[in-house]
């Protein structure tokens, strides 16, 4: 691919990713909505304040050590969260140093649940809830830079793009804080690579191939049952 247009199609998908993030931020509701996002929150605290991934135990949740209690999710999502839960404190944190109350009532939004199972009311919960919008904004990007190589013209790999972008589907996943967006994220990059080492075989590729199916496997544990599809295409 001519070094100009490959430059200018990055340079697309970098706007791409941008305008999706801006939708889905604008469409946040800043709060949780089932209990899966709630125990997928509970890991993230657990793992930034006490290191481990113990929950408040809720209707699905699983007996551990100790008598704690656990989530049965992936702990993918939940660390890679962790950089929004601490963004989320730290805003937390200087708007009270600043007296900012109306600014964090803003972020909190109305308090739900209770102290230990909060489903909204929390700075935090605000900031972490919008690491699903930052997920579809970048499976977008990649959709788009996958349409590129597979021979779409720019122009049309940018409608399709928009198209998606804007289903009730992509879009309703892109302000929860499931791990859909994020196990398809890695699904497509996984893929994406392998598509690349199959033009021009190359071990770097089949390393980011693989990561990126580890990633997708931690994220949901049953995205394991894609491995063979992803094997069988290398093969």
């Amino acid at each position: 691919m001519n070094t100009d247009l490959a430059k200018a199609n990055r340079r697309t998908a970098i706007w791409l990713f941008a305008c999706f993030l801006s939708l889905y931020t604008t469409l946040t509701r800043g709060h949780f909505a089932i209990s899966d996002e709630v125990q997928a929150y509970l890991q993230t605290r657990s793992l930034w304040e006490r290191g481990d991934l113990s929950v408040t135990p809720q209707i699905n949740t699983l007996p551990g050590r100790d008598g704690r209690s656990f989530a049965p999710y992936g702990v993918g999502q939940s660390v890679l969260a962790l950089p929004f839960y601490l963004a989320g404190k730290t805003v937390h944190e200087l708007l009270a140093h600043t007296d900012a109350d109306s600014w964090i009532k803003t972020f909190e939004g109305p308090a739900i649940g209770g102290p230990d199972m909060r489903w909204g009311g929390e700075v935090e919960i605000f900031f972490v809830n919008l690491f699903s919008a930052f997920a579809t904004a970048a499976l977008m990007a990649v959709f788009f830079l996958f349409n590129i190589r597979l021979g779409a013209a720019p122009r049309w790999a940018v409608a399709a793009t928009i198209i998606l972008g804007i289903t009730t589907h992509v879009a309703g996943f892109g302000v929860e804080f499931l791990q859909h967006p994020a196990e398809a994220l890695f699904l497509l990059l996984a893929f994406y690579f392998l598509v690349i080492d199959s033009e021009t075989p190359n071990w770097t590729d089949r390393l980011l191939a693989g990561t990126m199916a580890g990633m997708m496997i931690l994220v949901r544990a049953s995205s394991l049952v894609l491995i063979p599809a992803l094997t069988g295409y290398l093969v």
